[in-house]
């Protein structure tokens, strides 16, 4: 039997999810959600959130990928306009 990868989407997976966990996020911070919680629970949150983030690039050869390819074209995107940074 053939094994059949469904058909995936992953930057907009990807999007989705930063969208919709940073707007509650930031709905958090605006109700003063986090400043109510102790300083141990937000560092425990906050720990959760980045190995949660670290072990899904790890795991997941598709996140990996999206990722890869979108720190590599803004790296392009740079030496393109001859590797200096422009000036402010």
């Amino acid at each position: 039997m053939k094994r059949i990868r469904p058909q995936e989407n992953t930057p907009r997976v990807i999007a989705s999810a930063v969208a919709f966990f940073g707007g509650l996020a930031v709905l958090g911070i605006l109700d003063g959600t986090f400043e109510r919680l102790g300083a141990g629970t937000v560092l425990a949150l906050a720990a959760f959130a980045i190995g949660f983030a670290l072990l899904t690039y790890g795991l997941d050869s598709g996140v990996r990928r999206t990722v890869n390819r979108l720190f590599t074209a803004r790296a392009a995107a740079r030496k393109g306009s001859g590797g200096r940074a422009a000036a402010a």
